[in-house]
């Protein structure tokens, strides 16, 4: 068969301590190619061995052709639209698989069932941008004795069923997901008591807004701004000396009705 000659390399092989120039042809015979060799006159003997060396270490592989240069560059367009594809159908049938498995009742809603990966972690970034976008920047009343009584009787009234009072912790609070922090315990190796060390503002928002799906409900409606100031600063004060009739309150050792009652929002 006829060989129609597609490229041609010239190289240059050493024979004989001379460099003899050589050429490389990639020719196609029919469907394939074949690389042949073009040695010069007289040349035949000491060159086969030299011929073999350099067309395996070029070689290996047949100089491309422009049919192949197109088939390869084809190839890797497909490649693209290929993945392409597999992330849009991906993303296209999360959705489905999601609304799937929350029909069939598998997502973790009891307290006791585990919780989801990076649950934690998925729940807290967006509420710590929230509220560091939005708490009030400084109280509005100070933390005097007056205000710090007052902000222990709503704390005693309102918030210690959940957290807790100061050496008496709340006996429901662990069976909540997530479980109620207790507000008046000392950290782990730490002289932080409860949440003595957020800024005020932090606190004013949680006990203003709640927090979804924790149990936290929004105070806003049931109290005024001041009740709220004064139960935040209260526990802001938390790792430090209080009044003797609000550190009683937060023991839980004054009844309710023997605290001047606190005004109610209007």
């Amino acid at each position: 068969m006829d060989c129609t000659e597609v490229r041609r390399r010239p190289v240059l092989a050493a024979a004989a301590g001379n460099s003899v120039p050589i050429l490389l042809c990639l020719c196609r015979q029919g469907q394939q190619y074949v690389q042949s060799v073009t040695i010069p006159e007289g040349r035949s003997g000491s060159m086969v061995a030299v011929i073999t060396e350099i067309i395996c270490k070029s070689g290996t592989k047949s100089p491309a052709t422009p049919e192949q240069d197109r088939m390869e560059g084809n190839g890797g367009a497909k490649t693209v639209v290929r993945i392409a594809f597999g992330v849009i159908l991906g993303l296209a049938l999360a959705p489905v698989a999601l609304l799937a498995w929350f029909s069939l009742g598998h997502p973790p809603v009891a307290v006791a069932d585990p919780p989801l990966p990076l649950e934690r972690w998925i729940t807290h970034i967006p509420l710590s941008v929230r509220i560091g976008r939005e708490m009030p920047g400084s109280a509005v009343i100070q933390a005097d004795e007056k205000n710090l009584v007052a902000g222990a009787q709503i704390y005693r009234d309102r918030c210690a069923a959940c957290h807790g009072f100061h050496g008496k912790p709340s006996a429901f609070a662990a069976h909540m997901v997530p479980a109620a922090p207790p507000l008046w315990e000392k950290h782990a190796n730490s002289a932080v008591v409860g949440v003595s060390d957020d800024p005020p503002g932090e606190t004013f928002w949680k006990v203003a807004n709640g927090i979804r799906l924790t149990g936290m409900p929004a105070f806003k409606d049931t109290l005024s701004e001041t009740q709220i100031w004064q139960v935040s600063l209260l526990l802001a004060n938390a790792d430090k000396p209080l009044p003797p009739a609000a550190l009683q309150m937060v023991r839980g050792e004054q009844p309710a009705e023997a605290a001047p009652a606190a005004s109610g929002k209007p």
